[in-house]
């Protein structure tokens, strides 16, 4: 996660450029939240990883009180910007392993992690959730894998050689990515401290709407270049190889080729989704 903290990395493309998640998800964790809640009554959401705040936000449809955590300080000042009302949305620099020192021991009703888990130290998390959470609160982790040209495989496969390749993005990717690929299997909650585990996994290559974490987009070529390029790994290349042809346009331009598309070329971009939920003990 050291890409992100780093003052070249851009915290406002990042927060234009990802997908956002879909009224779905919220959904499937407000019920999970509420069912198991000791008295139905939601009052404080935290987000750990917080990033530019995407998920923060849409936690104060069903939250009296939110608040976003995040190490990055460009990351922290971009999520800022979108508050309107302080007393019940803010943000604050920490980590997965001290956020918990910032507020009241068993104060927050759910807390979440969205496309954030895979830096973290878990056993450390899991230290900080257990201080935070109220009795029966929830804790509730996702996150989406490499996506899919939807009826493109072939684009699919070229991707795939761009993000992972030995002369492309491959070795520039932080150790945080294969436990991603791997389903986020590292951070499944202890179970002496947590029940109710629950594990929801969207692997279709097809969109799915019946699956509640359903996450694909329909957009020119061009968005989906512009989404590549706020990833660390491509961060982690320009910082290394600032002359050399760059590495995402090149996968563009085969592509192009391929396909015959151009920048305007619509496209569905489908990403293979994880979603993790448990309850304190």
């Amino acid at each position: 996660m050291a890409s992100f903290a780093s003052k070249t990395f851009s915290a406002a493309s990042y927060l234009a450029a990802r997908p956002r998640y879909p009224a779905s998800l919220y959904n499937y964790v407000i019920d999970y939240c509420r069912k198991h809640c000791v008295d139905g009554r939601l009052e404080n959401a935290l987000d750990v990883g917080c990033g530019p705040g995407a998920n923060t936000a849409p936690l104060l449809e069903s939250f009296e009180k939110v608040c976003g955590v995040d190490p990055s300080p460009g990351m922290i000042e971009q999520a800022k910007k979108q508050v309107t009302d302080a007393a019940r949305l803010s943000f604050y620099q920490g980590t997965e392993q001290d956020f918990a020192d910032s507020i009241s021991p068993e104060s927050i009703d759910l807390i979440t992690v969205a496309q954030a888990i895979h830096w973290f130290d878990a056993p450390k998390f899991y230290d900080n959730v257990y201080r935070a959470l109220k009795p029966n609160g929830t804790v509730a982790f996702w996150g989406y894998l490499d996506p899919v040209f939807v009826d493109h495989p072939k684009v699919s496969d070229l991707h795939m050689e761009c993000l992972y390749g030995e002369n492309a993005l491959g070795p520039y990717w932080e150790p945080g990515r294969k436990l991603l690929r791997e389903k986020l299997v590292f951070a499944d909650p202890p179970t002496d401290r947590f029940t109710d585990i629950e594990r929801v996994e969207n692997m279709s290559l097809q969109p799915d709407m019946s699956s509640p974490i359903e996450l694909h987009r329909q957009c020119a070529f061009s968005d989906y270049i512009s989404l590549m390029k706020t990833a660390s790994s491509y961060h982690n290349w320009k910082q290394v190889n600032p002359n050399s042809p760059d590495v995402v346009d090149t996968f563009a331009q085969q592509a192009k080729q391929l396909e015959n598309w151009s920048d305007n070329t619509q496209i569905t971009i489908k990403w293979l989704t994880v979603l993790v939920l448990a309850t304190k003990n």
